[in-house]
Formats: C-alpha cells, sequence, structure tokens
C-alpha cells in the first residue's frame, strides 16, 4: 500500500494543474520537514524500468535501496544515478570525483584509493 507524505492534497475541483503544483511547491520549500519527507517518499518508491517487449517492465525491486546497495563501482554509482536523474549526464565530470572523494571520508579505510581526487 503506497502511503502519500501527509502535505500532498487532492487537487480542488477549481483548481488548475499549474496552480497546485505551485501551492505544492511552496509547500515544500517553506517546510524543511515536508521537503525531506518528500525527498524520503521518493526515495522508496521510485521503481526502475526497462524497455522488454517494447514495453516498459519494473526493474530490480522496488525503491532506489535495492540500487544502491550493490555497491560502490563505477557501474553502480552510474545506476542509482540512472534512478534519481533519468540518465548520467555529469557523472564523469563531477559526481562521481564526488562520490569517490566522499566515499574516501566517510569509509572506515585508512589509505586513499589510487584514484581518490581531494578537493581543495
Amino acid at each position: 500500500m503506497i502511503i502519500s507524505p501527509p502535505f500532498l492534497r487532492d487537487k480542488e475541483a477549481t483548481q488548475s494543474d499549474a496552480d497546485w503544483v505551485a501551492a505544492m511547491e511552496r509547500i515544500l520549500i517553506s517546510s524543511s520537514y515536508y521537503c525531506c519527507d518528500a525527498g524520503g517518499f521518493y526515495w522508496v518508491q521510485k521503481q526502475r524500468m526497462k524497455l522488454k517487449n517494447k514495453k516498459l517492465i519494473n526493474w530490480g525491486a522496488l525503491s532506489i535501496h535495492y540500487w544502491a546497495d550493490q555497491g560502490n563501482s563505477y557501474a553502480e554509482v552510474k545506476a542509482v544515478t540512472k534512478c534519481v536523474n533519468g540518465g548520467s549526464n555529469g557523472l564523469d565530470g563531477l559526481r562521481w570525483p564526488c562520490f569517490e572523494h566522499v566515499y574516501y571520508a566517510l569509509n572506515d579505510s585508512v589509505s586513499p584509493i589510487d584514484n581518490v581526487k581531494f578537493i581543495s
């Protein structure tokens, strides 16, 4: 059963789609709680899809957790990036080097991996 975040409310009959989206954006911008709640809802409800026989089918388990728990190699990071952003633009130039830096900084390993680039 999917339970939407509490701030999501049904669109009123007299309200246009654009007005409803603007109202939801104002709620998200004004509340860090609702912003985090919406992000968490997206993270656990996102289903990655793939094309098979000209039909979209589910690929992997429900939620980005499935993809994030696969590992920390470039291929796994690329899979998570595709789940979140829909593609891998910017992965090579920004996201991957930042991931390597953060992984080194937060990991228990004492010595850096060969290709870590320190951000100055």
